[in-house]
């Protein structure tokens, strides 16, 4: 379980990284917000939202394993809510503000066609300095937090 919090750490550090980045590019001029809010010309809303759904299906798998771990805590009446409404709160915070901090620093049109959309904004991002192993690293480790959570 230690492993765990220590993964789930370096994911979430990683993840602030890119917040970090962006709001540095806002503050220094170099990031675009407008970008943040463009959508591509014809797109369907309803697309848009069934992509949003499926995108959150993947995400949210893990109500499943969240039900089996609540049978280990002393009161899951009362503890299983607030680990799982605060823990969508907090990932749909970062997840936002990692989504609108890259649309504003990458073009979104190279996000898409990028294979490591995140790495591009770090080597893109005022912070370039940032080595590319480390962040693969971060991403490795995101990886295998991932499957040992599942």
């Amino acid at each position: 379980m230690r492993i765990n919090v220590a993964f789930t750490a370096i994911e979430v550090l990683g993840l602030l990284l890119i917040v970090v980045i962006g709001v540095v590019a806002l503050g220094s001029g170099t990031g675009e917000p407008e970008r943040a809010l463009e959508f591509k010309p014809g797109a369907s809303v309803a697309g848009l939202v069934l992509a949003g759904a499926a995108l959150s299906f993947y995400a949210l798998i893990g109500f499943e394993d969240s039900a089996n771990v609540a049978e280990e805590v002393v009161d899951p009446r009362r503890a299983y809510p607030l680990a799982l409404f605060g823990g969508l709160a907090v990932a749909g915070v970062l997840y936002l503000l990692v989504t609108f901090t890259a649309a504003m620093v990458v073009p979104t049109e190279r996000l898409a066609g990028s294979s490591s959309p995140l790495l591009e904004v770090v080597q893109v991002g005022p912070l370039s300095g940032v080595p590319d192993r480390l962040f693969s690293a971060i991403a490795l480790f995101a990886l295998a937090n991932g499957a040992l959570i599942t």
